[in-house]
């Protein structure tokens, strides 16, 4: 029911003392005049009950809207004036308070933060487990540490001699790994922001990735090689030598392998979908063939359901069949998706992707786009899309999503990174 009984409200302001005659009911010498006027006034009062209900409705939500901004503004300034752990407590409830009761919270995304630090393309985006840091890697040969608090930069790492393609960061949350295309795997200590240890490799190293349990490193070679380490003794345990690697493919290439979420397998994507076991290196099952260039893979939390992309197709695989189903096709706005990742409960897919206007004669007239696109994963609903009108030279390549789901935090090719979600706080009412 709406916050005003319209109904009653038109009944009054048409004519509260009129009464509609019923022809049925009336002589047969009534006139005829007064039927065509009362069915007049009936299909009048009908167009303008209509019109006050949507109106109502419109006000109504924006009222809930503002209500609620209010109220997160109250949390907020009442925690300013105690500076104990309830307040703490408090001030996080009004950060994430219209999150909470909003159904689709991300219509209200917005930029919150742009850090640049990085002088070229940002590769890869890991956030710390504890949601407190947020790290970076870019084509300028360096490693970002950020406080995702207050949004300064912590630590500059600078020990790799040429670009760095990708970063992950164990399950503690206290080490660094990152692929250089120096032909090194390099370690580092998150807090102190120093080089623990270096491998060197036979190539470009282009992937790196760490099982949930935190046994294994997976990393991976522009010479088409995928290396399983023995993380905790820093040794090599298999390499899965069958997926091949075009030369065109390998800038993307460690966005489309993932690891299943038992620490059990590792997924490789080229054109075709294959999954090894980690630890006889051996081809489990082939998901897909034939599915053009797939340019990310991510896989959800339970494990129980795959998502890989084809230019502006993104598929979702049913991995509990023995046939591997394909659950649904999403269409994106994005002419290519570079980037996958899934919320986590498991529940909405976060997209990013470009399109470029190639009928443009100058690369510096704002015309192509950039995407972030969200997706409800049990109905394949597009929940929301964030749209940037942006040079060929500064495209989205990268994103990454905080622990708690509150935020989504996306790279650049100029070096910008950008953090998004809900300005409760800092937004006008």
């Amino acid at each position: 029911m709406g916050l005003i009984a319209h109904e009653e409200i038109i009944s009054s302001v048409l004519n509260p003392n009129i009464e509609v005659i019923d022809v049925d009911s009336t002589d047969s010498d009534c006139p005829r005049l007064e039927t065509e006027q009362n069915n007049l006034i009936a299909n009048f009062r009908e167009i303008i009950l209509i019109i006050f209900g949507e109106v109502s409705d419109f006000l109504e939500g924006w009222i809930v809207k503002k209500s609620k901004r209010v109220l997160a503004k109250f949390f907020k300034s009442l925690s300013l004036f105690f500076f104990n752990e309830a307040s703490a407590k408090l001030s996080v409830s009004a950060d994430v308070f219209v999150s909470q009761i909003d159904e689709n919270p991300y219509k209200d995304f917005e930029c919150l933060q742009i850090l640049e630090h990085h002088s070229h393309w940002v590769t890869s985006l890991v956030i710390t487990p504890d949601g407190q840091k947020l790290i970076s890697a870019s084509w300028d040969d360096t490693i970002g540490i950020f406080n995702l608090s207050i949004y300064n930069i912590i630590h500059i790492l600078t020990n790799h001699a040429n670009d760095v393609e990708s970063i992950a960061i164990t399950p503690d949350g206290q080490e660094i790994i990152s692929a250089g295309w120096d032909d090194t795997i390099k370690f580092w200590d998150v807090n102190k922001g120093c080089l623990i240890d270096s491998y060197d490799c036979s190539d470009r190293v282009v992937l790196v990735a760490v099982t949930q349990n935190g046994q294994h490193l997976i990393s991976g070679e522009i010479s088409q090689n995928v290396k399983i380490w023995d993380l905790k003794n820093r040794n090599l345990i298999n390499i899965i030598n069958s997926c091949s690697v075009d030369r065109e493919h390998p800038f993307y290439w460690h966005k489309c392998i993932t690891i299943t979420p038992d620490s059990q397998g590792v997924i490789v994507a080229t054109k075709t979908i294959k999954v090894y076991d980690i630890y006889t290196g051996k081809l489990q099952t082939i998901i897909g063939r034939d599915l053009g260039w797939v340019y990310a893979l991510a896989i959800t939390p339970d494990g129980r359901r795959l998502i890989s992309n084809y230019d502006k197709k993104i598929i979702v695989w049913d991995l509990t069949t023995k046939s591997q189903d394909i659950m649904l096709v999403l269409n994106s706005y994005a002419e290519k998706n570079i980037g996958l990742a899934i919320t986590p409960d498991g529940q909405r897919l976060i997209s990013c992707g470009f399109g470029i206007n190639s009928t443009l004669k100058s690369e510096d007239i704002n015309e192509n786009k950039s995407f972030i696109e969200i997706w409800d994963l049990n109905t394949g609903e597009h929940l929301h899309s964030i749209q940037e009108y942006t040079t060929e030279n500064n495209l989205i390549y990268c994103l990454a999503i905080t622990p708690d789901g509150k935020r989504i935090v996306s790279g650049y090719q100029d070096g910008t990174i950008k953090v998004w979600g809900i300005p409760i706080i800092n937004s006008g009412l």
